[in-house]
């Protein structure tokens, strides 16, 4: 989370600070509450390289960027609390199922890399996302990525490292049952024109040549 903006510091002073950075300290889920809880104002909060195996109940309920990613999580179980989190990464943990986080209402940039996911169930609620990297995981079919066809905000998507994206031409059943998709793993698939109608705005994709 290199990109994040610290406004604050950790330390003694952890309750006034907005960025929380616990990275790369070798904490354990117990070690990890335990320090979180001087944290309770803090909005970002990177928790990356630990050794945490759940989602901490100590953290802040109001996190808007969180970076749990490089633990040993096996499921997400708790984060349902987190309801204004946007940015979320959850690379490289242990994951085989995501869909708890049909309860993050805002969720816009979510990284599941480096898991053990085979679907995508529970992603389709969240009307808000952007960006989707599922790079490195399990996914062999262009069905378990069928609930992704509801979320019309959808136009950044990485599978790179999958089973599915080893069969030639994997892309051009993906694009059109998603058709919200302009990047498919960090090559521009589409370009996009907007028209409005006297009651809606809707997107048009058109192949780029």
């Amino acid at each position: 989370m290199a990109s994040a903006k610290r406004r604050g510091s950790i330390g003694v002073d952890g309750a006034e600070s907005q960025y929380c950075d616990l990275s790369g300290r070798g904490l354990t889920s117990g070690q990890m509450e335990r320090t979180l809880r001087v944290f309770a104002t803090a909005d970002t909060i990177d928790l990356s390289n630990n050794e945490i195996d759940k989602i901490p109940v100590a953290l802040p309920a109001k996190v808007v960027t969180l970076d749990i990613s490089f633990n040993v999580i096996a499921n997400i179980r708790g984060i349902e609390r987190l309801k204004y989190v946007q940015q979320l990464h959850l690379a490289f943990n242990r994951l085989d199922d995501v869909s708890a986080l049909e309860f993050c209402p805002h969720l816009v940039n979510v990284n599941l890399s480096g898991n053990r996911l085979m679907s995508t169930r529970g992603l389709e609620t969240l009307e808000f996302l952007e960006n989707l990297d599922l790079s490195d995981n399990l996914i062999e079919v262009t069905d378990a990525l069928r609930p992704l066809s509801l979320n019309h905000n959808l136009t950044h998507l990485t599978i790179r490292g999958n089973p599915l994206s080893q069969r030639p031409g994997y892309h051009v059943p993906l694009l059109d049952m998603i058709p919200s998709v302009i990047m498919l793993d960090d090559k521009k698939m589409r370009s996009v024109a907007k028209y409005k109608t006297r009651e809606h705005e809707y997107t048009t994709i058109r192949s780029s040549t």
